[in-house]
């Protein structure tokens, strides 16, 4: 996992939100969000 996806992986969970959450309060679907951090864990960089 790239230091991007642990961030926002670490950062939500320190937080206590689902990924749903963080979605909606970043305006974007689920769905984004999983492929933000899909892509993080098989790449070093975006």
């Amino acid at each position: 996992m790239n230091d991007f996806a642990g961030s926002v992986k670490e950062l939500r969970k320190r937080m206590g939100i689902t990924q749903k959450e963080l979605a909606t309060a970043a305006k974007v679907s689920k769905r984004t969000v999983e492929k933000c951090i899909t892509a993080g864990q098989k790449s070093s960089s975006f």
